[in-house]
């Protein structure tokens, strides 16, 4: 049997941990508090970087969607330069087509033209 004596009193215990720093540091020890600190500093520094990971993530994200915007716009502009091209081709083509009826006329115009000659 342990005598009173012989037992630690809870309050001097509480005591001692508060106003002692090596017991209260080897208490801890022997209970993996310390161990639980350093994993949760690492824990904490792990979140602290994926933070920035997804900072930096969505930072670049905002990039190319801003890129993806300006090619948009830009490939607007291209299909209306084409249609433009498009219409001015079409154009020459009616007019070419008109410029080669005239041509074709020509022969015939001489030849009615040549008989009175």
């Amino acid at each position: 049997m342990v005598s009173k004596a012989d037992k630690v009193n809870r309050d001097e215990l509480l005591r001692l941990l508060r106003e002692d720093e090596e017991l209260r540091l080897a208490v801890m020890g022997l209970l993996g508090i310390t161990d639980i600190q350093l994993s949760l500093r690492q824990l904490i520094n792990a979140i602290n970087k994926l933070a920035e990971a997804q900072t930096r993530s969505v930072n670049a994200m905002q990039g190319i969607a801003e890129g993806e915007a300006r090619i948009t716009e830009m490939l607007g502009k291209v299909t209306d330069m084409l249609a433009k091209i498009n219409e001015m081709i079409m154009d020459l083509a009616e007019t070419l087509s008109r410029t080669i009826d005239m041509v074709d006329s020509l022969p015939r115009a001489r030849r009615g033209g040549s008989a009175t000659h």
